[in-house]
C-alpha cells in the first residue's frame, strides 16, 4: 500500500530509502561521514531499546534464582506477587523472624520489661520509610501495650525513650539509613521474601541449610546497652507525660 508524502505517492520502501538519504545529507552537513553514525534521535533509540532489553534479561535471570531457592527448600511452585501482597507477606515473615530472634534473648518485652513478647514493632515507624520498614535492625520484639503506647505518645518514645533503651547511635544510624530512598519492584519484593524466609527456616532448624545473604548480615540481636537491666537499668516511664 502506498503513502502520500507531500502530494507524491511513495512506497514504503520508497520512504525508507528517502528517510535514509535524509539522514545521510544531515549527516555530511554536520561535518560526519556519511553512514558512519546515526543521528542522534534513532541513537538515542536504540540505547532506549538496548537498556530495555538487558533489563528484562536481568529480570529473569533473577526470577530463574528465585524458582531455584524455592525448589531447593522445598516449596511449591515459584510465584511473582504482587506489590501490595508481597509488602504483606515479607511483614509476616520478618515479624516471625524478630519475635523468634528477641525471644531467644529475653523473653519479655525490651521496653516494659513485664510482658511477653508478643509483637515486632519499629523504632523508625514503617509508614516513614520503605528501606527501613522491613530492616531487622530497625524491629524489636515486644508486647501488644507497649506497641500501642509507642503509636499514642510517638514523640516522647522517639525524643526519650528509644535514645535510652537502643543508644543514641544507633538511632542516628537508623535516621540516616531512613533517608535514602528506595523504589522497589515485584522481583525485588520476591528476592527478599525468599532472603527473609531462608533465614526464618535456619533459624527454626527447618529444611535445608541455605546461606540467607544480605539479611544475614542484620539479623543480629542488639546488643545489650550500658544501661541494660542486669547493671540496673530503669525502667523507662511509658505511659502519658
Amino acid at each position: 500500500m502506498g503513502i502520500y508524502k507531500n502530494g507524491d505517492f511513495m512506497t514504503p520502501k520508497e520512504k525508507r530509502a528517502k528517510r535514509a538519504a535524509d539522514n545521510e545529507a544531515l549527516a555530511v552537513a554536520s561535518g560526519q561521514a556519511p553512514g558512519t553514525k546515526e543521528d542522534g534521535l534513532q541513537g538515542s533509540l536504540r540505547a532506549g531499546i538496548e537498556e530495555r532489553v538487558a533489563k528484562r534479561l536481568k529480570r529473569k535471570l533473577r526470577l530463574k534464582e528465585l524458582e531455584a531457592l524455592d525448589k531447593a527448600a522445598g516449596r511449591k511452585k515459584f510465584k511473582l506477587l504482587s506489590v501490595r501482597r508481597a509488602k504483606q507477606v515479607l511483614w509476616e515473615i520478618v515479624s516471625e523472624i524478630v519475635k523468634t530472634r528477641d525471644r531467644r534473648y529475653r523473653l519479655v518485652c525490651v521496653t516494659c520489661l513485664e510482658r511477653p513478647v508478643e509483637v515486632a514493632c519499629h523504632i523508625i515507624p514503617k509508614s516513614e520509610s520503605l528501606n527501613t520498614a522491613f530492616d531487622l535492625d530497625n524491629i524489636y520484639g515486644g508486647c501488644s501495650h507497649c506497641n500501642r503506647m509507642e503509636l499514642r505518645y510517638r514523640g516522647k518514645w522517639a525524643r526519650i525513650i528509644f535514645p535510652q533503651i537502643f543508644g543514641q547511635k544507633k538511632i542516628a544510624m537508623l535516621n540516616e539509613r531512613s533517608k535514602i530512598k528506595v523504589d522497589w519492584d515485584r522481583v525485588d519484593f520476591a528476592e527478599k521474601i525468599a532472603q527473609a524466609r531462608i533465614l526464618l527456616d535456619n533459624m527454626k532448624g527447618v529444611g535445608k541449610k541455605i546461606a540467607p545473604s544480605r539479611l544475614e548480615a542484620s539479623s543480629a540481636v542488639p546488643a545489650p546497652s550500658p544501661a541494660a537491666e542486669s547493671d540496673g537499668r530503669v525502667k523507662p516511664s511509658i505511659g502519658e507525660p
